[in-house]
């Protein structure tokens, strides 16, 4: 059966509109860091495809999460009070979970919430 979902998942509040129901950057690291299937990086490797060259990039509230069994690497990136991630079904246990975890809800690139 094929995935009629495409795009990004959000972990956002309900209310993710006002900015005063934001996840905090500090909330969510303190999430990752009790959580050892989370990985916190400072730094992405990017390739400049224009030249070719490898380049370092800052991260601020990237995580990276390696899927148990399909061995299949997920980032979920905080993103403006949100923590983002590619829509994949294996990676839709793991963003309820942190939502739960974060009080929080998935929605989808509409605003949609994801209830199944």
């Amino acid at each position: 059966m094929e995935d009629k979902m495409a795009g990004e998942i959000y972990i956002a509040r309900k209310q993710h509109d006002t900015n005063d129901n934001h996840i905090c950057l500090e909330e969510w690291l303190s999430a990752c860091s009790t959580d050892p299937s989370l990985r916190v990086v400072s730094e992405l490797s990017a390739v400049n495809p224009a030249t070719g060259e490898a380049e370092q990039v800052a991260s601020n509230g990237c995580a990276f999460y390696m899927h148990p069994v399909q061995g299949s690497l997920y980032v979920f990136e905080y993103v403006h009070g949100k923590i983002a991630a590619r829509y994949d079904q294996q990676v839709l246990l793991k963003a309820r979970e942190l939502a739960s975890r974060l009080g929080a809800i998935l929605h989808d690139e509409r605003g949609l919430e994801i209830l199944a």
